[in-house]
């Protein structure tokens, strides 16, 4: 089941407007029936109150499965854009609490696909992959500042480990949504700190760290 990543005052920010929406397309439908098709008002309302709930349900879903790829549209909803295949360098404590050097800074790519309600972020490594299983999507009313955390699993698979870590990461939309900065933690234990910028929005055929490579190589972002 996929978690729902708008908070409660834009679910019903939006319950809100397709109620006023049914209110309105019921009115319309309504006087043209009685105008145009000559039906009583007492006929006229329920049938017309029918067609909207119908019409705005159908709307609400298409919003809520549709990918969130319009910048005036999420503009207008307060709803931040993440939408897309974003590529950047990843920077990690492993191994240094038991005395080993620090790690390089380590190339990763995000594919996050995104509608109205839901989302879902892969992350590709040279080496490794992770899923979020929860996500959760915000802007702030004071500060206008969007931000974006999950919970992922990822599957070890080196030295036959076979060891599921699960982890949790908070990143800050940046330069006008263009890129993104913040912190994740995980319990194997390690935690680090995230920076990736937006390659393209096209980001429907994209499943590894190979095919990202090479969109991103392809647009003269590698």
């Amino acid at each position: 089941m996929r978690s729902v990543t708008a908070s409660f005052p834009e679910i019903r920010k939006l319950l809100k407007i397709a109620g006023y929406a049914v209110l309105c397309l019921s009115a319309a439908i309504a006087t043209g029936l009685v105008y145009y098709g000559g039906q009583k008002w007492p006929d006229a309302l329920p049938r017309a109150s029918s067609i909207s709930i119908v019409v705005i349900t159908v709307a609400l879903n298409f919003l809520a499965e549709t990918r969130w790829i319009y910048p005036l549209i999420a503009k207008l909803t307060r709803r931040p854009l993440v939408h897309g295949l974003w590529v950047g360098h990843l920077t990690s404590d492993y191994g240094v609490r038991e005395g080993r050097p620090s790690l390089d800074p380590i190339r990763i790519f995000f594919v996050i696909r995104q509608s109205y309600l839901h989302a879902s972020i892969e992350s590709h490594t040279k080496t490794q992959e992770s899923y979020s299983t929860i996500e959760h999507l915000e802007k702030s009313e004071k500060t206008g500042a969007g931000h974006l955390e999950y919970v992922f699993e990822m599957v070890r698979t080196a030295h036959s480990e076979n060891k599921i870590t699960i982890g949790y990461g908070k990143l800050r939309l940046l330069d006008q949504g263009k890129s993104m900065s913040g912190d994740y933690w995980t319990n194997s234990p390690t935690q680090g700190q995230l920076k990736v910028v937006l390659v393209t929005r096209d980001c429907e055929e994209i499943n590894s760290f190979e095919s990202a490579s090479a969109v991103a190589e392809k647009l003269g972002k590698a």
